[in-house]
């Protein structure tokens, strides 16, 4: 049997060496899509199901308060992976909406495949102890950007963590992750831009 998936494959032996055998039970769990910008993977009250591996594109996962105002929690670009990490690993609701930022090709697959995969192999174990420490590091990142640092130097950390894809980004989508109002971040950047 060969690899249907060679690029995905190829990511997850960079983070830990999968071999074949132990890639190919997982490999038919997945499935590939296309999604267009502005496309809802996944929304609040939902038991959520999946994962998603990002091949092309970017991907956000953001809250929204009672009056329509969004709250960007985090980007997802190319070999990236995102979900409801939180509400998967205790089977809760979802809090958040994870939403389609630009055209994007993405392999979705099941949590519950995923887990299957951890149970018999040591190498996915490895894979997934690798996946949950980098989004340790992002999320203590964040926690200390937005409570610590000045708006110049969290603008700078976002530009640092998000260069390859920032130019893609909607200025209201960065403005929500800096926690900034639109309003804000736009005298922000006309303030910034004057001092240059």
């Amino acid at each position: 049997m060969t690899i249907k998936y060679p690029e995905l494959y190829n990511f997850t032996k960079l983070t830990s060496p999968i071999a074949e055998n132990e890639w190919l039970p997982f490999e038919k769990s997945l499935v590939y899509i296309e999604q267009a910008k502005g496309t809802i993977l996944s929304s609040p009250d939902q038991i959520p199901e999946y994962l998603y591996f990002v091949l092309s594109g970017i991907v956000r996962i953001y809250y929204q308060d009672a009056n329509g105002r969004e709250f960007t929690k985090f980007f997802c670009g190319p070999h990236q992976i995102i979900g409801a990490y939180a509400e998967l690993l205790q089977n809760e609701k979802t809090r958040s909406y994870i939403q389609v930022v630009s055209d994007a090709k993405i392999f979705q697959f099941s949590f519950k495949e995923y887990q299957n995969m951890v149970k018999q192999y040591n190498s996915w174990k490895d894979f997934g102890r690798i996946i949950a420490e980098q989004n340790y590091v992002m999320k203590e990142r964040r926690e200390y950007m937005l409570l610590q640092l000045s708006s110049e130097e969290c603008y700078q950390m976002f530009i640092d963590d998000f260069k390859n894809i920032m130019d893609d980004l909607p200025q209201y989508q960065i403005a929500s992750y800096l926690g900034m109002t639109p309003e804000g971040f736009n005298r922000f950047l006309k303030k910034r831009n004057s001092n240059s």
